[in-house]
């Protein structure tokens, strides 16, 4: 039987995964996240400039989700990101 989302976030919080998810989620915005000079931060996955890292986190999540779910999904290991296994 598969997870339900709500069952799966459950699972996340009592195995204490939640912190490593959000410090991988954390860390990989910093690491795409380049001060060229001050004022002026690049997205290094599409070269793209900003004026503050705000935005740069923004453009992230809206077109390179895939990569930062993956990111977020990467602490957490195969046994909880496959969707067929139950706990």
């Amino acid at each position: 039987m598969p997870y339900t989302y709500v069952s799966w976030v459950r699972t996340i919080i009592k195995t204490g995964y939640a912190t490593k998810v959000s410090e991988a989620a954390e860390a990989f915005y910093d690491a795409n996240t380049v001060e060229e000079e001050p004022g002026k931060f690049r997205c290094p996955l599409s070269g793209k400039l900003f004026r503050d890292p705000v935005f740069v986190r923004k453009h992230i999540d809206n077109k390179h989700s895939a990569d930062a779910l993956k990111a977020r999904a990467r602490p957490l290991g195969r046994r909880l990101t496959d969707t067929r296994r139950r706990c």
